[in-house]
């Protein structure tokens, strides 16, 4: 129900959104529906259980328009200024999907353990006032519908729907199917919880990301390049994109220094910090849940530059994620693309690399050199779990007779170090340095046209050169193993492999420029080639 409070002062914010990016959709039924639901709810005394203010019901308005059977919007960004009430809004959304959309199960995630509790003391609250909601709990349960304490805070209908209330982690929400993901206070949003909880929604027939935050700052969030990831790729959305962007802020120094210059003035220091009409763009909510009294003791409490990010929702200091993108990447696509050549071959003997990811995915990689001088690399298997790593490797030794066995001794993988010497083997293990080494070599290898790859298709090793960034450590750096995006095993398992080859393998000496004169054959096998894609493995 709109807003029938009285007003605490004369000036009130701005409530249409400074910026508004907008999807295509043909429907918008489903958003009347949404705020007819929201306006009906009632407590026991028959007061409104939710009244939003005129900001707030442009966002029901928007995330719930239609584009054929699907949401408009798949993801739905709300940025705005602290404590202006977008945890009402993310309220009434969640009743909205579980009531009139059918959804299973919402997931509600914050980066803090109190944010999260907080949210599901708020929507207990909603519950228990509203006798229809009330009616609506599984009563059947010991618990009533409602549990409690950190990491199991959860409100379950007797429909079996569900609200999971928790914080994120990089492997929170692992497991757990849902329609609806709520990322809150997503300005601290990492690469892997983002990829923890996205597959999430996987078999949702109509799912939504929510998103709400106020802006980052780079210089305080490194998490924030997610989020603003997010909010550049909305700004520049072509017309079949599905991304919703709502962001009540102010205009960047840098916007009212150019709207000035272009009027013959000059501004003198920034006006956004002593201008109340200024304030009320950034702040919706001003005379509806505070005054600008509360404003002016913020600025003369905060720093100019985190009054303007925290109070005002200033956008000057999003960080740049195309910089950060460019600055992390290991290796370029298109330097990738054209490393493969379909005549490919490696030489006996190979090296053999071995990875697990933290999600347990394990990858088998080999290297050898070729007749040119080259080094040939290629995934043998990369798949979920670790039960068949050593038997594939028993087969591998059996067929080719590798000269060495590679693992990383600091990562996951050194868990099957005691099942692989159980079977007679002794794999080299590489300390940090020299798996910095590998990693880095391997780039380097690649970028200089000195390693090639097959003309096979590789799908998950394609996805971890794509997905590699840099994590570095002092003077080492290393594939991240906690960025989002496809897992890395498969590349580390090659560059294992690659750095076993320089050191346990010979490289053959390249050919003359003029072919010698004929001489005896040399005996079968010296120079056998090896196609391990067709081994036979």
């Amino acid at each position: 129900m709109s807003w029938s409070k009285p007003l605490l002062a004369e000036r009130v914010g701005l409530q249409d959104p400074r910026i508004l990016i907008v999807p295509q959709a043909d429907d918008w039924g489903a958003c009347d529906d949404a705020l007819f639901l929201i306006e009906g709810l009632r407590t026991a005394e028959g007061e409104p259980l939710i009244e939003l203010m005129p900001w707030q019901e442009l966002i029901p308005s928007h995330a719930f328009a239609r584009r054929g059977e699907m949401w408009a919007a798949s993801d739905v960004g709300i940025c705005v200024s602290r404590q202006n009430g977008k945890g009402g809004v993310l309220e009434a959304l969640v009743l909205c999907h579980l009531l009139l959309f059918g959804a299973r199960r919402v997931l509600w995630t914050a980066q803090l353990q109190r944010t999260a509790s907080d949210a599901h003391k708020r929507m207990v609250a909603l519950f228990r006032s509203c006798p229809d909601l009330a009616e609506m709990l599984d009563k059947t349960s010991r618990d009533g519908g409602i549990t409690y304490g950190a990491g199991n805070e959860t409100i379950r209908l007797k429909t079996g729907q569900e609200i999971k209330f928790f914080t994120r982690s990089k492997d929170a929400g692992r497991g757990l199917p849902a329609d609806v993901l709520i990322l809150d206070e997503a300005y601290d949003l990492t690469e892997s919880e983002l990829a923890a909880l996205r597959p999430t929604l996987k078999t949702a027939a109509n799912p939504q990301v929510i998103y709400t935050s106020t802006p980052p700052d780079e210089d305080v969030h490194p998490n924030g390049v997610v989020l603003a990831r997010i909010r550049k790729r909305a700004m520049a959305q072509s017309g079949d994109a599905r991304r919703l962007w709502m962001e009540w802020s102010v205009p960047t120094l840098e916007e009212l220094t150019a709207a000035a210059e272009q009027q013959g003035q000059k501004l003198l220091g920034d006006p956004r910090l002593r201008d109340p009409a200024v304030w009320a763009r950034g702040n919706p909510s001003l005379g509806y849940l505070f005054g600008e009294e509360t404003i002016r003791a913020d600025l003369e409490n905060m720093g100019a530059r985190q009054f303007l990010v925290e109070d005002l929702c200033a956008p000057d200091h999003w960080p740049d994620p195309d910089a950060v993108d460019a600055a992390s990447i290991a290796i370029a696509p298109q330097t990738w693309r054209d490393r493969r050549d379909p005549q490919s071959k490696a030489l006996d003997p190979v090296v053999v690399g071995i990875d697990v990811s933290p999600q347990r995915v394990s990858s088998i990689s080999v290297a050898g050199w070729r007749a040119d001088g080259r080094i040939h690399g290629e995934l043998v298997q990369s798949a979920p779990g670790t039960g068949w790593v050593v038997p594939m490797l028993l087969e591998i030794v059996t067929a080719v007779d590798p000269a060495a066995l590679v693992i990383d001794g600091k990562g996951p993988a050194s868990t099957l170090l005691a099942d692989i010497r159980a079977e007679g083997l002794d794999p080299q293990v590489l300390s940090s340095a020299e798996r910095s080494q590998a990693d880095d070599g391997l780039v380097k290898d690649i970028e200089q046209d000195r390693l090639e790859l097959p003309g096979v298709e590789m799908p998950p090793l394609d996805a971890a050169a794509e997905a590699a960034t840099w994590r570095e450590f002092g003077d080492l750096r290393f594939f991240e193993r906690r960025a989002g995006g496809a897992g890395i095993s498969p590349l580390v398992s090659l560059s294992l492999a690659r750095f076993g080859l320089l050191v346990h393998a010979a490289q053959p000496q390249r050919p003359p420029s003029r072919p010698p004169e004929p001489v005896k054959a040399a005996p079968a096998g010296d120079d056998r080639e090896l196609d391990l894609m067709t081994a036979g493995f």
